[in-house]
């Protein structure tokens, strides 16, 4: 398999992100997801962002052994888990995941973390003008920001894309 990508980087919310996920992650997840689904346990996963919820609190001897199978499967696939994002939610709350939220059954960015994406978008767009289009740096944050902007368009299509179009007569300039 060959991947292309930008000096070794795939920014955030590339539309590649969720393929190659899927690619990576493979057999070894299906093979988690029936194990769960027998158990009543249900496995969502965002392109990194994983997910489990149940019907009902588990105990945790069985949380913990299902923590364990999933870390067992980063690990497997050269993926390091971010312990510190580990987050356990008991009752039938909203559960939130990078600013992503569930409930419901719907997902959809927090609106703090919307607004935050297009602030970033503003104010790079107004740098342009005093800065230039033409920097590594520039360049760089414009990347960012369109990948986190790609991200958002999944859930939040006409927002995401109004911010997108703003940003794309801004583009950079060919140089640096």
């Amino acid at each position: 398999m060959k991947l292309t990508t930008r000096e070794y980087w795939l920014y955030e919310g590339a539309p590649t992100s969720p393929l190659i996920a899927n690619m990576i992650f493979g057999q070894h997840e299906a093979d988690l997801v029936e194990e769960y689904i027998r158990q009543e346990i249900t496995y969502t996963r965002f392109v990194d962002d994983i997910t489990i919820s149940s019907p009902r609190k588990m105990e945790d001897q069985k949380l913990g052994s299902i923590i364990r199978q999933i870390y067992g499967m980063l690990l497997n696939k050269g993926l390091q888990p971010n312990r510190k994002k580990q987050k356990v939610y008991i009752g039938a709350g909203r559960g939130n995941v990078h600013a992503i939220i569930t409930r419901r059954g719907r997902v959809h960015y927090e609106k703090s973390r919307r607004k935050q994406i297009k602030l970033e978008a503003y104010n790079l767009l107004k740098s342009a003008e005093e800065t230039g289009r033409d920097t590594d740096e520039y360049r760089s944050r414009y990347n960012s920001i369109l990948g986190k902007l790609s991200m958002m368009r999944r859930l939040h299509p006409q927002e995401a894309q109004r911010e997108i179009d703003k940003l794309i007569e801004m583009a950079p300039l060919k140089g640096a």
